[in-house]
């Protein structure tokens, strides 16, 4: 897949550049290798895990609502999760 431009949009680039210099070259790195052909959802509002949702390759301009409902799933499956998990800890 040939390279395509980054395209940095408002304070986006000047706020990269704040990152430790490890978060940026890793950062780029991803930039460079995925390009705008993939996602990934992920939830990092935890305190104890970064949760990876879903994972695909996207085909079109627009996310599919198949792509979409798998996340929303997982996310709720994530929340009956840790309520489950929580409430085992109390007993």
């Amino acid at each position: 897949m040939p390279d395509k431009p980054l395209i940095w949009l408002g304070s986006s680039r000047r706020d990269l550049r704040a990152f430790p210099a490890i978060a940026r070259r890793l950062a780029g790195f991803q930039l460079r290798r995925v390009g705008g052909a993939h996602r990934v959802f992920y939830l990092v509002t935890r305190a104890d895990a970064i949760y990876v949702l879903h994972a695909f390759e996207k085909k079109t301009q627009r996310t599919s609502s198949h792509d979409l409902q798998i996340g929303r799933d997982r996310f709720r499956a994530l929340g009956k999760l840790r309520q489950q998990h929580g409430e085992e800890k109390r007993s």
